[in-house]
């Protein structure tokens, strides 16, 4: 980014309405969480269905160490987007 689009950024953030700004940072967010959770709900659907009740049990109990870092790292990429 050149100085220009940095200050134009800038710009917007000290006088765009609060709501637009919280539209425009967390539309892009809610959507991917979407379909993390959407990607979660295939996997139980296939594995439940295709693997057995403790394949299942295994898929519950490692989801969250998956999708914590995700989500982390979902957040960090889309800070440093609009940085």
């Amino acid at each position: 980014m050149n100085e220009n689009q940095i200050s134009h950024i800038k710009n917007r953030l000290a006088t765009d309405k609060i709501g637009s700004l919280v539209a425009r940072y967390s539309i892009p967010s809610t959507i991917a969480f979407v379909f993390f959770s959407i990607q979660a709900i295939v996997d139980g659907i296939i594995v439940g269905n295709f693997l057995g009740a403790d394949a299942i049990a295994s898929v519950s109990l490692i989801l969250p160490a998956y999708t914590l870092p995700s989500s982390i790292a979902l957040v960090i990429a889309m800070g440093h987007r609009h940085k």
